[in-house]
């Protein structure tokens, strides 16, 4: 930044920290890049740098920032796979749609791990990129879909009372002897000391 000032470069600049959002107008951009950066969200320096805030914090303005069918393409070095569930599920949440690309999956020291993401519906008539020979992480494609479908499960899952009321229902139905329904039906016991 301070190479920039000195040399008096044509254009603004500005010392921002990705964590706390981006601060331009929705809609401003039709694409952006990020060469090793969006892997420091996942630091936490602080007591309370949380980095899943960060990194949704980062996703949700940049996703605002970005035109419909805008894209965002980032290189990272993770440090553990943790780190790579955490950016895809923080950029899925976000809206994006996309995955990760990863070049030279074999090895150890050249692996570069690319996250190739597209924000709303792309529009009408645009070619798709040609990925021919590229490694894709497959097991985060539908990362978004799991996460609709756990959601969905937790809201309709039954109560205890209504379990324990259809079990009687149907156990007097088959001619055994069940107890009375009361108000305390489906409740737990006192604990005992």
């Amino acid at each position: 930044l301070a190479t920039g000032l000195s040399r008096e470069l044509e254009g603004d600049l500005m010392l921002q920290d990705m964590g706390t959002g981006i601060p331009f107008r929705a809609g401003s951009f039709d694409a952006a890049i990020s060469i090793s950066a969006i892997q420091w969200l996942c630091n936490a320096d602080t007591s309370y740098n949380d980095p899943k805030q960060r990194l949704m914090r980062f996703f949700n303005t940049l996703y605002a920032a970005l035109k419909k069918g805008g894209k965002f393409v980032a290189q990272f070095y993770p440090k553990n796979d943790d780190q790579v569930d955490d950016i895809l599920q923080s950029a899925k949440v976000a809206g994006f749609s996309g995955g990760l690309v990863v070049d030279d999956p074999e090895s150890k020291k050249n692996k570069k791990y690319y996250l190739v993401l597209s924000s709303g519906a792309p529009p009408q008539g645009e070619e798709q990129v040609n990925l021919d020979g590229v490694t894709m992480d497959e097991e985060n494609v539908n990362l978004k879909k799991q996460l609709r479908q756990r959601l969905k499960g937790g809201k309709d899952k039954e109560s205890a009372k209504s379990f324990i009321l259809r079990k009687k229902e149907l156990m007097k139905r088959r001619g055994r002897k069940v107890a009375k329904d009361s108000k305390f039906t489906g409740r737990k016991r006192r604990h005992r000391f």
